[in-house]
């Protein structure tokens, strides 16, 4: 991305998570680096750029509702919830 956060012509950026959304470290990213930069696999005119994601902590307000067939298992409910 630009400065302005428009797309640069030839450039592809690689943001990618592992397995129940770990946060890659550099030495995986540099693997998949190396991987997408070989001449085999990269366009000769494209700039491959990988990258760890930006972690966005936030948190969700909701309510809901349990329908009266469910009463007996609420508290099962609501832990599953919280």
């Amino acid at each position: 991305m630009s400065l302005y956060g428009l797309p640069i012509p030839g450039q592809v950026n690689i943001c990618f998570l592992l397995k129940n959304g770990q946060i890659p470290n550099n030495d995986m990213i540099n693997l998949v680096s190396s991987y997408l930069n070989d001449d085999k696999i990269k366009p000769l005119t494209d700039t491959v750029i990988v990258q760890a994601p930006i972690v966005i902590n936030y948190d969700i307000n909701f309510t809901y509702y349990i329908q009266k067939d469910f009463l007996p298992i609420q508290n099962n409910i609501h832990s599953l919830v919280n």
